[in-house]
């Protein structure tokens, strides 16, 4: 009898941690499913908050802005898709005793590309494209020269890239960075027409 009880006990002890690792296996592929499910969705939501250094035509000194938005991608293919969005983007500059601020909601659109690991775990979505900048506000001239100058409509170009890490089903956050450069002029000042351009680096999130 008691030979028969120390053989149950050691049937036991081996069935105990297979049957954890098995229960543990079953829930890692539960939740690896569930993801793969979520990176099968054609539809992605991407948000950002950046910090930006922007650059005016002729003005020397560059000035710092807040750069933040979302941007809808829907996927066309294996890894190609379209994205259009808004932003808002404030744009300085500065020059001696000048100090010129500006600020925009701009609708970007264009292509979007998404791979897979160029860091270890990582997503990482491309979007490429134009944007159409409506006036926030004016061009504000402070200082030397002061004035206050209606801002005219922006059409630009716009490069980004979104590099995220997933923390739950649904959600992936990393970072965000761009470049973009109006490609005609925001306002009439003194018989010119300045461009801005901006680079920017921030926070990211991807949803669905």
């Amino acid at each position: 009898m008691s030979f028969l009880i120390v053989r149950l006990f050691l049937v036991g002890a081996v069935l105990a941690p297979l049957t954890s690792f098995a229960q543990e296996v079953e829930v890692k592929t539960k939740a690896k499913n569930a993801s793969n499910r979520a990176e099968d969705l054609p539809f992605k939501i991407l948000g950002h908050m950046d910090l930006n250094i922007t650059r005016i035509d002729r003005i020397d000194g560059a000035g710092f802005g807040l750069h933040g938005g979302v941007v809808g991608v829907y996927k066309i293919g294996s890894f190609v898709g379209v994205h259009l969005g808004a932003q808002f983007s404030q744009i300085a500059a500065s020059e001696n005793n000048v100090d010129i601020n500006a600020s925009y909601v701009d609708v970007p659109f264009g292509l979007s590309f998404a791979y897979k690991n160029l860091f270890q775990g990582s997503t990482n979505y491309m979007n490429i494209g134009g944007f159409f900048g409506i006036p926030a506000g004016d061009f504000e001239i402070s200082g030397q020269g002061s004035g206050v100058f209606e801002l005219e409509n922006m059409l630009g170009f716009n490069f980004d890239t979104h590099t995220v890490w997933p923390v739950s089903e649904k959600l992936k956050i990393g970072i965000h960075a761009f470049l973009k450069f109006g490609l005609k002029g925001m306002v009439e000042v003194d018989s010119t027409n300045p461009k801005y351009y901006a680079v920017g680096l921030g926070v990211s999130g991807a949803f669905l």
